[in-house]
């Protein structure tokens, strides 16, 4: 189960899927091992639905990184800042 802006994973039986891993793009650099929920794969509990600041759209966790990504409804972003595009690779930061 995922829990993180009062999403729960579903599928088509209305079962708890489980969590499959993929790759994940943040500029050029290629993250490993992500679980990515959004609308595909996941909808609102019942009882935190009604609050729209805790309505996430999507968000990604990275089993090397924690949590590298989310996107709110309201179009405010997160990004892990050592994973932006003119930090990777960059070991001064």
């Amino acid at each position: 189960m995922a829990k993180l802006g009062a999403r729960s994973t579903i599928d088509e039986y209305d079962f708890l899927s489980p969590l499959v891993t993929h790759s994940y793009a943040i500029g050029n650099h290629i993250i490993n091992d992500c679980v990515i929920t959004d609308s595909s794969n996941s909808e609102y509990v019942s009882d935190l639905a009604n609050y729209p600041y805790y309505r996430i759209e999507k968000f990604v966790i990275s089993k090397e990184y924690g949590l590298i990504y989310y996107k709110r409804e309201d179009g405010e972003e997160f990004f892990r800042e050592d994973l932006l595009p003119d930090s990777v690779d960059n070991t001064t930061n």
